[in-house]
């Protein structure tokens, strides 16, 4: 009950397989309110995230969606003053979003390793 009406960003939520979605799912049963952020966010992901949360819960759930780049200062701005329009606070930041190149150090261009940086340690 420590996250009963707790407002609880998530970033990097969008795959229902992914770090983020997981936890949403935990916090939303635990009754947050949940604030699911990424780049690939629109209403068919949204409510994709949120049929599954209910699906499993058998409960409406409080679960809102933002878009948001990450990798860029503006972004991250806005989306939090969106947070603060809706809820008026945030309780909770969970930075989960992320990407990895596969490959060898060597084989990545600097370009790919800059949004690696901007996206793992300066989104965080």
């Amino acid at each position: 009950m420590l996250l009963k009406d707790k407002v609880c960003v998530i970033t990097g939520a969008a795959s229902l397989r992914s770090i983020g979605f997981a936890t949403a799912d935990l916090f939303a049963e635990h009754e947050a309110k949940v604030v699911v952020v990424d780049l690939l966010m629109d209403d068919r992901v949204l409510g994709d995230i949120r049929a599954a949360i209910e699906g499993r819960l058998n409960r409406p759930v409080t679960v809102h969606g933002l878009r948001c780049d990450i990798s860029q200062s503006e972004d991250c701005e806005q989306m939090i003053q969106s947070v603060l329009n809706l809820h008026g606070t945030i309780d909770c930041l969970v930075n989960s979003a992320g990407i990895v190149r596969t490959r060898p150090m060597l084989e990545i261009e600097s370009k790919e390793l800059d949004l690696m940086l901007d996206i793992n340690l300066k989104g965080a």
